[in-house]
């Protein structure tokens, strides 16, 4: 199917845009996808703060090589290609699209770009894998508040035991 030319700037444009903004890229084959499944997967990744978009192979390339991001070329990716663009979290994304193709055995994950880094399908799923962002900052915040609980137990027990000890001398002189 054939678009105007002005269709393509646009859309090439939109592209060079998500690019920019995205923290995290996703290349997906959507082949096979039927319109239920391509909504949801729509809605999760909008949910992460990002945006899924199907485009030609031709625009994908040529905003890849106007943004200057080098080590990949969707023209020589297998089937019909679409992109999950991350703007917030990175592992929220990436994770959004995997869950789904656990689900639902699509689309398949081709390859991902991290800032200029360029990730195989493997790092990918493993990006997906790790706990979300909210997750790692609780975690955070149990080992910083660890050590201070461990110290405050400490401190007081102490205070505790002198304050026996003082109880004990003065049941004595009583």
């Amino acid at each position: 199917m054939a678009i105007s030319k002005s269709k393509k700037e646009e859309v090439l444009a939109g592209l060079k845009t998500a690019l920019k903004s995205a923290q995290v890229v996703v290349f997906t084959d959507f082949t096979g996808m039927d319109v239920p499944t391509m909504l949801e997967l729509r809605r999760r990744v909008r949910e992460t703060g990002g945006s899924y978009k199907v485009a030609k192979k031709s625009l994908l390339a040529l905003a890849l090589k106007e943004q200057g991001i080098e080590g990949i070329d969707p023209l020589t990716f297998e089937g019909e290609i679409a992109v999950a663009f991350g703007t917030q979290d990175p592992a929220a994304t990436s994770k959004a699209v995997y869950q789904l193709q656990k689900e639902v055995e699509k689309p398949a994950i081709v390859a991902g770009i991290m800032g200029t880094q360029v990730l195989s399908m493997q790092e990918v799923v493993q990006l997906a894998t790790l706990p979300s962002r909210q997750e790692l900052l609780a975690k955070l915040v149990g080992t910083i508040n660890a050590p201070v609980s461990g110290l405050v137990q400490v401190m007081s027990g102490n205070a505790r035991g002198l304050v026996y000890a003082l109880k004990a001398i003065a049941e004595q002189k009583a």
